[in-house]
């Protein structure tokens, strides 16, 4: 008999970003599952140069952070 899932939508709503080195950043559930990964160089250059720089890594760690409340305030909004 195959499984049915009946939970919907089980991501928390509240997701944050952190810094858990100086070149990796965390987002985050609201209940601390680890959500993403980001991973940025201090010095990319050489045989790293298609690395993305600490500052583009943590952009885009805040960007999927804000994610569930674009989302939100998409749905709210009625179409233009």
């Amino acid at each position: 008999m195959p499984v049915r899932h009946t939970r919907r939508n089980t991501l928390r709503t509240a997701w944050t970003e952190s810094s858990s080195t100086s070149q990796r950043w965390q987002v985050q559930d609201a209940t601390g599952f680890a959500l993403a990964y980001t991973y940025g160089d201090d010095n990319p250059q050489g045989a790293s140069a298609n690395k993305m720089t600490v500052d583009e890594a943590r952009r885009i760690a805040v960007n999927i952070a804000r994610l569930p409340d674009l989302l939100k305030a998409e749905r709210i909004q009625p179409d233009a």
